[in-house]
């Protein structure tokens, strides 16, 4: 038996080094013969020793060590040492022609110098074992030394026997990311990239769709699909009279507010749809409608649809109104089947005007927002429940459910943070999104799920300036859900909650174009120029980021493509407080060949620089940082924290 002990001795001179990698171990190579394998070690030791044990049990023939390092390809000079009386030149990405020695001789070193800092090295420990019929078997051990110098230029040595890694005032970073891209892809669903409408009901402050600033924003977002008129303000809008009901006592001073903007803005005929219809035409804009079945009588509603058929509209998706399971609707809806019975009578109505127009059916919110719903708990809202199963049993006379997502952020006024809101929304969206999109899967197997809204749950806070809808947290959360939104197959229409929030007005009362904005458009202009979109799997990340509400991801993302191509744009969202750096990429297939990074074409949004602060960044509605070309990160090999990356691929 020989047993061959290595061991890497790493001097740390104010430096950490995380070491990682998983040992290879396999039984029976030769008939009759055991190679055995284990780690001492996997993280390094007090004094920085990382060991590995390899016990080789009787193995005819001779053994063989290789390794491959790699940095990043910063290495500008390496050599491979054995026995120290031999050395071969290594090269980044090389790998070191087999060297032969007896068991007896296992020393070895690695040694290299140059600009190895903010990189890392890759060592790959293989050992050959060949029997006595001349055939050989390969076994493997990676492991990794991620180090950030700060630029400083260091050099190393790394042997069986000797000191030492010598690299000045080195900084701890995590371990680097290998992001994995589907080889298979689904068509994009234009519908999905949409936005709720909820501006022009709104016009205390807001503007109407034929202002040029209105025009010009939505060329500028991609020309998304339109929500109308909105969200609550659907339910109030009455189209009888083009003004908003005063009937709700907690909404009637906002709206009589309202209500006074349009008699000035309007005049007596109050509002109506001839200026959305104009803009929709003109742009050649998709929308959807919202029914209001809650303050307008059915003949009313019928006489609406009447009046949209003799202008002519193709409608191609209707709500059957906006959260009507709210308590604030009990009067006209008590229950799931008061709902039920008013959709029921308006289907036929819509159907025969608009024979190919898709329905959608509200189920509760509280699907996403209650976790008892999705996880099947036992004590879920009855009521709620009710609705649901009520839902599910006429599901197939209409063509979809509808169903809102906001996720809570879980901060109290004894503890309001911008950056403990993003880690209670993000830990949130990620614990409750897929359970949610499951459960409805389950109970509506052969329904269409329409989100049209998402958005970070809003909350006002005391201490904060900005809500938390309108700010860069908000901004990072809603590209998370509409890349999965894009993902999912059963999702074929959602929307961005809201477009009244991509422009607000500034300190001086200005209108300006906010974070929400400069992420939505951006991967709304990526989805628009790409046939099909491709999921990816983030890996290598030690320990994912904990909220309120559980674990999250550091890294998520999407590859866009044309046609199902190979050559594209990697979507990656950094939802990590600190550098993420970026190692290889692949496809899940292993026959092709890894993609190349183009950062000429990559864009970067991030947060801003001028604040002295992440919480102070986090919670800005307007400021952020554009990089159009290699950013400081990106040409680093590096995400930077809460960044939105587009990254083009070849």
């Amino acid at each position: 038996m020989g047993r061959i002990t290595l061991l890497v001795f790493l001097l740390l001179w104010q430096c950490l080094v995380f070491v990682e990698g998983q040992l290879t171990c396999a039984e029976g190579l030769d008939p009759g013969q055991t190679f055995k394998c284990f780690s001492k070690s996997l993280a390094p030791e007090k004094n920085g020793t990382v060991s590995i044990d390899l016990d080789f049990r009787q193995i005819a023939g001779d053994m063989r060590f290789q390794i491959t390092a790699s940095s990043g390809f910063l290495i500008s000079k390496a050599r491979w040492v054995i026995n120290t009386d031999s050395a071969a030149a290594l090269g980044p990405w090389t790998i070191i022609s087999s060297q032969v020695f007896l068991a007896t001789q296992p020393a070895f070193a690695l040694e290299f110098d140059g600009n190895c800092c903010d990189a890392t090295l890759w060592f790959v420990f293989q050992v050959v074992v060949c029997g006595s019929d001349n055939s050989c078997t390969a076994l493997s051990s990676q492991r990794s030394v991620n180090m950030m110098c700060l630029g400083q230029p260091c050099s190393g040595y790394l042997s069986s026997f000797g000191p030492t890694l010598d690299c000045p005032t080195c900084l701890a970073s995590e371990p680097p990311i290998l992001v994995t891209i589907n080889a298979q892809g689904t068509p994009i669903k234009p519908r999905v990239s949409g936005v709720n409408c909820n501006i022009n009901n709104l016009p205390h402050g807001g503007y109407y769709y034929n202002e040029s600033d209105f025009m010009a924003l939505v060329i500028d977002s991609g020309k998304p699909l339109m929500r109308y008129p909105g969200g609550t303000v659907a339910n109030y809008l009455l189209t009888s009279t083009g003004f908003l009901d005063l009937h709700n006592i907690e909404r009637s001073d906002a709206y009589a507010r309202n209500n006074d903007d349009i008699l000035a803005n309007r005049g007596a005929s109050g509002y109506d749809m001839i200026d959305f219809n104009a803009m929709v035409d003109s742009l050649g804009l998709a929308s959807s409608i919202v029914l209001n079945i809650y303050t307008e009588p059915v003949e009313n509603t019928i006489a609406y649809l009447d009046q949209l058929k003799r202008w002519g509209r193709q409608i191609d998706l209707i709500e059957l109104g906006n959260e009507l399971f709210f308590p604030e609707y009990y009067d006209v809806f008590p229950n799931e089947r008061a709902y039920l019975d008013r959709v029921a009578t308006l289907r036929p109505e819509i159907k025969s005007r608009f024979p190919n127009c898709k329905l959608g059916l509200i189920v509760p919110n509280q699907v996403y927002t209650d976790p008892r719903i999705a996880g099947f708990a036992p004590n879920a809202p009855a009521r709620l429940l009710r609705w649901i199963d009520a839902a599910a049993a006429n599901a197939s006379n209409y063509d979809a459910v509808i169903i809102h997502t906001y996720s809570t952020s879980g901060i109290e006024q004894q503890d309001e943070s911008y950056s403990a809101a993003t880690l209670g929304a993000l830990s949130y969206a990620t614990n409750q999104w897929f359970k949610t999109i499951d459960y409805l899967k389950k109970k509506f197997p052969n329904s269409e799920i329409w989100v049209t809204e998402f958005n970070v749950k809003d909350y006002t806070p005391i201490s904060l300036p900005n809500t938390l809808q309108t700010t860069y947290l908000g901004a990072i959360h809603n590209d998370i859900l509409l890349l999965r939104a894009s993902l999912e197959p059963k999702i074929t229409l959602a929307n961005w909650h809201s477009f009244s929030k991509f422009m607000l007005p500034s300190g001086n009362r200005q209108r300006r174009r906010t974070n929400m904005y400069q992420h939505f458009s951006l991967i709304k202009m990526a989805l628009n120029n790409a046939s099909h979109i491709m999921p990816v799997t983030v890996t290598g990340l030690e320990e994912e980021r904990r909220g309120k509400f559980g674990p999250f991801s550091r890294v998520e993302g999407a590859f866009l493509s044309k046609s199902g191509g190979r050559q594209g744009l990697l979507i990656l969202v950094s939802k990590s407080d600190v550098e993420i750096p970026l190692g290889a990429l692949r496809w899940s297939s292993r026959s092709l060949s890894p993609p190349k990074i183009v950062l000429d074409g990559a864009i970067q949004i991030g947060l801003s620089e001028s604040f002295a602060t992440q919480e102070e960044a986090l919670g800005d509605q307007f400021e952020f940082s554009r990089v159009d070309g290699p950013s400081s990160c990106l040409q680093n090999n590096t995400l930077c924290p809460y960044t939105l990356n587009l990254i083009p691929l070849l």
